[in-house]
């Protein structure tokens, strides 16, 4: 699994609930699924460029995880930060994706 992290945004609360989401480069076919604290989903189809999870977050500590990856795409984190406990909306998490298997190994 690929964490999900996330560092600030927009609202400002220590007591939340807050938003987690961000943006998403590259993914072109199927869907991903992305999960927070192991129960909440959210499905991000192809041709998105945003995703946010639909209710709010509670403050606590949780992780944010790549739950499920597009058939033939390979999705990660590439932005964020870490935050152990959300104090604010986060809506700059980057999630890409890239065709799977795009990789060429060479050996010297």
């Amino acid at each position: 699994m690929l964490a999900l992290v996330a560092c600030h945004g927009g609202k400002s609360s220590s007591s939340g609930p807050f938003t987690v989401g961000g943006t998403i480069t590259g993914l072109n076919a199927g869907s991903v699924v992305l999960i927070y604290n192991g129960s909440t989903t959210v499905s991000v189809a192809a041709g998105a460029t945003t995703w946010s999870f639909q209710v709010p977050l509670p403050r606590t500590p949780a992780t944010r995880d790549v739950l499920t990856q597009p058939v033939g795409e390979l999705c990660e984190v590439t932005s964020g930060g870490t935050a152990a406990t959300l104090t604010a909306d986060v809506s700059n998490v980057v999630v890409t994706c890239s065709v799977y298997g795009q990789w060429t190994w060479e050996g010297a």
